[in-house]
C-alpha cells in the first residue's frame, strides 16, 4: 500500500512538472504572438527572460534553500527534544481513566497533563532553536505519551522486589504465593480469568476493597468481586489464596494499615507489578501450572476435589483407634491419659475449624459433603451422633476445658457488693455501709491460668499446646452465647477457683489493719497500692494477682468516698476508729 502511494505521487509529481513545462512554454510564446509586430515589447520580453528571470530565480532558490535548511534543522531539533525528554521521563497514559502516569525507576505515581505541559514549555523557553515550534513540540510529546499504554509498562527488578518483599509476610513467607496473588490482581485489571474465583480470608475483605476502589480509579477496572470470603460447595472454579491469618485479622495492626504504610502510601507500585507478571504469564492459571511446585497447586486447587479436600482433613486430625461401638461409655470422664474411640459431630465441627484455621483456610463450607464422606469413611452413629473407633490429639484439651468450664465457671450479670458494720476491724473484710456493684471479668490470660491450675490440682497431666487463640476458639464455638470482647476478656463472668473482687477486698482489709498496727495512717496512691498488692499476693498459694486497670477500676468503685485524684485518704483508715 505505501509502495502504490509513492508511485502514485512519483506519477503526480512528474506531470506537474510536464504541465508546468507546457504552461511556461505557452506563456512565452503567446507573449511573441501578441507582440509580433511591436519591436519595443519583444525586447523588453527578451531582456526579462534573457537578464532579470535567472538572477530572480537564483536568489528565489537560494532563499528556498536557506528556508529549507532552516526548517530541517528545527525538526531535527525538534525531534532531539521530544526524544531527550520521552526517554528522560517515563511517562504512561490509561485511556480508560484518562490518567497520566509517570515512573522514575522505582516508583509509579499518577502525573497531570498540565504539570507535563508546564514542564516541556519552560524546557523550550530555554532552547531558542525551537521555540518556533513550541506550540507544535507539546502537542507532539502529549499524542506520544497517550500512545505508552501503562500495561506496556514494563517495572524494573527494584519494584518487583520492593512489592515482593513487602507482601512476603502476608503471604506466608511464601514468594510463589505473592506471585500468584499478583498475578491475580493483573487478570482483574486485564479482564482475563473472568470465569475463576478466588476464596481469600474474611480479614482481607478491607484491603480487597482498597484494591477495588483504587484499580477502578488508575484503571477503570471493577472486577474484584472475583474475591470471596465464603465458600459453598456449588461454587465452582475457585482457587484458594492463603494468607497469615495472624497478620490479617490483627486488629491492633490493621492489613490495610499495614500495606499503605510498607507501600508509603503508594499501592500502584501493586497493581503494575501484578499487570506485568498477567502479561508475562499470560493469566494465573498459567502461572500456577508452569511455575508452582505441586505441592502448592494442588493445596490453592483443594477445592476442584471436595472429597479429597475432606479427605485431607481427615489424614491431619484423625487418628483409628481399636475400639467399637459397644465399648463408648459416654459417661466416663475424660482425660489426657485416656484412650478415645469417638468424637461427637460437635467436636467434629470444631475439629473442621481448627483444621481451617492451622492452615490458614478461609471459611469453607462444605456440610453435606463433609458429612457423607466422614460416613463413608468413619463408622456413625446417628442416635448419639457420634464418630467411632477414632480419636485426635486435639480433643483432649477440648474435653478437659469443658469439664474445667462446666465445673468453675459462674455467669452471672451483677454481683453486689455489701458492707456489713465495722464492728471488728480485725475481722472485717467489706469496709463499706453503702452497697456497691462491682462486675466481674476475666481476660482470656487469666482463664488459662485457671485452666493450668485447675489442670495441676486434679492431677490431669498438663497441655503443652494451650494458647489464647486456641482458647478463644473453643469458646467461641461450644458456648455461643459468650461475648469475647475484643478477643481479650469475658465480662459478667467469675470462677470457683478464684474471686477476684474478694482479692482485692482481702487485700484492703489486710492492708488497713497492718496500717493500723504500724500506726501509718497516709495518704497512698492507688499504684503504689497495686505494687504492694503484687508482692502481698506472690505469698498466697494460688499465686493469681488481678491485672491493673481492673484493680485500680474496683478501687475507684469499693472506695469511691475516699478518692482524692489518684490516691486513698487518710479518712479510710480514720473511718474505723
Amino acid at each position: 500500500m505505501k509502495a502504490n502511494k509513492e508511485i502514485l505521487s512519483y506519477i503526480s509529481s512528474e506531470t506537474l512538472d510536464q504541465t508546468n513545462i507546457y504552461n511556461c512554454h505557452k506563456t512565452i510564446n503567446d507573449l511573441f504572438d501578441k507582440y509580433s509586430d511591436n519591436h519595443y515589447m519583444l525586447n523588453k520580453i527578451n531582456n526579462y527572460i534573457a537578464n532579470l528571470l535567472p538572477i530572480h530565480l537564483d536568489n528565489d532558490l537560494k532563499n528556498y534553500n536557506k528556508k529549507q535548511e532552516r526548517y530541517d534543522k528545527l525538526i531535527e531539533n525538534s525531534r532531539d527534544f521530544i526524544d531527550k525528554y520521552l526517554n528522560s521521563n517515563n511517562y504512561f497514559y490509561c485511556s480508560s481513566s484518562e490518567i497520566y502516569f509517570k515512573y522514575d525507576s522505582i516508583n509509579y505515581s499518577t502525573c497531570k497533563v498540565d504539570d507535563i505541559i508546564h514542564e516541556v514549555c519552560s524546557l523550550i523557553n530555554r532552547n531558542e532553536n525551537i521555540t518556533a515550534w513550541k506550540h507544535k513540540i507539546k502537542l507532539n510529546i502529549q499524542k506520544e505519551i497517550r500512545e505508552r499504554n501503562i500495561f506496556d509498562s514494563i517495572p524494573d527488578t527494584d519494584t518487583i522486589q520492593f512489592v515482593i518483599n513487602n507482601l512476603m509476610p502476608l503471604f506466608l513467607n511464601n514468594k510463589d504465593q505473592v506471585k500468584y496473588f499478583l498475578t491475580i490482581i493483573g487478570d482483574i485489571i486485564l479482564k482475563k480469568n473472568e470465569q475463576y474465583e478466588y476464596l481469600i480470608d474474611i480479614g482481607c475483605k478491607k484491603l480487597i476493597k482498597l484494591l477495588s476502589s483504587l484499580a477502578y480509579e488508575y484503571f477503570g477496572a471493577n472486577h474484584f468481586n472475583n474475591f470471596k470470603y465464603k465458600y459453598h460447595e456449588q461454587h465452582t472454579n475457585c482457587r484458594i489464596v492463603f494468607v497469615d491469618k495472624n497478620i490479617v485479622n490483627n486488629k491492633y495492626n490493621p492489613i490495610t494499615d499495614l500495606l499503605i504504610n510498607n507501600f508509603n502510601n503508594n499501592l500502584l507500585n501493586l497493581f503494575i507489578v501484578g499487570i506485568h507478571y498477567s502479561k508475562r504469564y499470560e493469566n494465573s492459571e498459567n502461572y500456577l501450572k508452569n511455575v508452582c511446585d505441586n505441592e502448592l497447586y494442588n493445596n490453592i486447587n483443594l477445592l476442584e476435589n471436595n472429597d479429597r479436600f475432606v479427605c485431607k482433613f481427615i489424614e491431619s486430625m484423625i487418628e483409628r483407634t481399636t475400639h467399637n461401638d459397644e465399648m463408648i461409655d459416654l459417661n466416663t470422664p475424660l482425660t489426657t491419659n485416656h484412650v478415645y474411640n469417638h468424637i461427637s459431630g460437635k467436636n467434629m465441627h470444631y475439629l473442621w475449624k481448627l483444621f481451617l484455621k492451622e492452615n490458614n483456610l478461609p471459611n469453607i463450607y462444605l456440610l453435606s459433603i463433609f458429612k457423607t464422606t466422614l460416613k463413608n469413611t468413619i463408622t456413625h452413629n446417628e442416635k448419639l451422633d457420634i464418630y467411632i473407633g477414632i480419636s485426635s490429639k486435639k480433643i483432649p484439651i477440648i474435653s478437659l476445658f469443658m469439664e474445667f468450664w462446666n465445673k468453675t465457671m459462674i455467669c452471672e450479670e451483677i454481683n453486689i457488693i455489701e458492707s456489713p458494720d465495722n464492728t471488728n476491724i480485725a475481722t472485717d473484710i467489706d469496709i463499706f455501709h453503702e452497697p456497691l456493684t462491682a462486675e466481674y471479668s476475666l481476660e482470656i490470660s487469666e482463664i488459662i491460668l485457671l485452666f493450668k491450675y485447675w489442670l495441676n490440682k486434679n492431677n490431669h497431666d498438663n497441655i503443652s499446646n494451650i494458647n489464647e487463640p486456641i482458647i478463644i476458639e473453643i469458646i467461641g464455638h461450644f458456648f455461643e452465647n459468650v461475648v469475647i470482647e475484643e478477643e481479650t476478656f469475658i465480662n459478667n463472668i467469675k470462677n470457683l477457683l478464684w474471686d477476684k473482687n474478694e482479692d482485692i477486698i482481702r487485700f484492703l482489709a489486710e492492708y488497713k489493719t497492718q496500717t493500723l498496727k504500724l500506726n501509718k495512717k497516709r495518704i497512698i496512691k492507688i499504684d503504689n497500692l497495686y505494687s504492694i498488692y503484687c508482692t502481698q499476693q506472690k505469698t498466697h498459694e494460688n499465686n493469681f494477682i488481678v491485672h491493673k486497670n481492673y484493680f485500680k477500676k474496683f478501687v475507684y468503685e469499693y472506695l469511691q468516698e475516699y478518692i482524692v485524684d489518684t490516691a486513698i485518704s487518710v479518712a479510710w483508715i480514720e473511718k474505723t476508729m
